[in-house]
């Protein structure tokens, strides 16, 4: 998401982790996330009743 220059306002926005969705077809339901304090996050899937772990590797 980029924000205006107060930094208050959403300007646009982008995909970030997509994938869950292929065709008309899910694998997965993305439902609630929490950033961890190593800057990863923690994204609950209830579909598949599991947690993913998003981290940058740079």
């Amino acid at each position: 998401m980029k924000l205006d220059a107060s930094g208050r306002q959403a300007t646009s926005y982008e995909p970030f982790a997509t994938g869950w969705l292929q065709g008309e077809r899910s694998w997965g339901r993305p439902v609630a996330l929490l950033v961890l304090p190593d800057g990863s996050l923690l994204v609950s899937d209830d579909q598949n009743d599991c947690v993913y772990r998003i981290s940058y590797v740079g």
